[in-house]
């Protein structure tokens, strides 16, 4: 794929506009969204092994050459924080963040919402859960900006807008990103991940067996049609996801429509006591018995909203001059 984009670069030189928006979204575009489905496996080491670092990572930078934006290193740093953390806010930088639940809700705005879905995609993880820059990614960097560079030098403008602009396009409105949607948006209570398993798998490694792939994410996507053929149907899975697949997005579920665990948040209480970690008392006390940890037993748990309830009761008599309280003092 990366040398059929090279031979389309040389091709589309002298392109004329409409042809070169029409091979954009067709044809450059898909190409694209394919290779960013193939940094996707590769994240997962998929092309030289599980015990090989860094071939995996060039692999990776050189399968982002022709996406034109670079992305492999920084995606798969945020990648595996999305297998690990699944719907936990903070953590999961493929999970909507509250101020896109609020602005994108009406069908208008969630077919923008659609439409700027790459923009979305490439700033959430900065905003949402920033990280340090890795020297790995200021090498993705610089070398897919010297690529850049020569392909403007040697190809012209309309080439580079060919390789930028069909990648933005195909992770927007185009039937190939319809399963940036149908992964993990809840079309049916109670699941929180789908599957797709339609011709589109053909193009995309297999993405659309997505329910899968989070069972076993070290399986490469060229096998994971066997896999519920291999578990004897054991995984419990829920109907295809034929109909909210890619190139079918439904627009009345907007980002809202996400599985969210703020209980397994980094530094919430639950997750603290699951790790063995001390849960503290949250009120002002003495210096010297803030590190006592608070450990209630169910009793003294069922206690406390009695006696909040008894202390409103009491000090609502004096405000109440009819009702009960009045019937009471009878």
């Amino acid at each position: 794929m990366v040398f059929t984009q090279f031979l389309m670069f040389f091709l589309l030189r002298n392109a004329s506009w409409p042809t070169l928006l029409l091979a954009a979204y067709f044809f450059g575009g898909v190409i694209n969204h394919a290779l960013m489905l193939a940094i996707h496996e590769i994240a997962h080491n998929q092309a030289f092994g599980h015990g090989v670092f860094l071939p995996n990572r060039l692999f990776g930078i050189f399968a982002n050459l022709p996406v034109g934006l670079p992305a492999s290193i920084s995606f798969r740093k945020y990648h595996l924080e999305h297998h690990r953390y699944q719907g936990v806010p903070s953590k999961d930088a493929d999970l909507p963040t509250e101020l896109e639940a609020k602005l994108f809700c009406y069908t208008g705005t969630k077919l923008l919402w659609i439409i700027l879905q790459p923009f979305f995609y490439a700033l959430r993880p900065v905003l949402v859960y920033p990280k340090p820059v890795t020297g790995l990614e200021v090498v993705n960097f610089l070398i897919q900006l010297a690529f850049d560079a020569l392909v403007y030098k040697f190809c012209g403008g309309r080439v580079l807008f060919y390789m930028i602009g069909g990648s933005l396009m195909a992770m927007g409105l185009h039937p190939v990103a319809g399963h940036f949607v149908s992964e993990h948006y809840m079309f049916k209570k109670g699941y929180e991940t789908y599957s797709y398993y339609g011709c589109l798998n053909w193009v995309t490694f297999n993405v659309g067996y997505h329910m899968e792939h989070h069972d076993f994410p070290g399986v490469p996507g060229s096998k994971l049609p066997l896999v519920e053929e291999d578990s004897g149907g054991v995984l419990r899975r829920p109907p295809p996801a034929q109909l909210v697949g890619p190139g079918a997005v439904r627009l009345h579920h907007g980002p809202r429509h996400r599985a969210v665990r703020p209980h397994q948040a980094e530094g919430s209480r639950q997750a603290r006591r699951q790790r063995g970690v001390p849960v503290f008392r949250r009120r002002r006390q003495h210096r010297s018995n803030r590190r006592e940890a608070l450990c209630l037993r169910p009793r003294e748990a069922r206690l406390r909203p009695r006696v909040s309830g008894v202390v409103f009761f009491v000090f609502s008599l004096p405000f109440v001059k009819d009702g009960i309280y009045a019937k009471l003092a009878e």
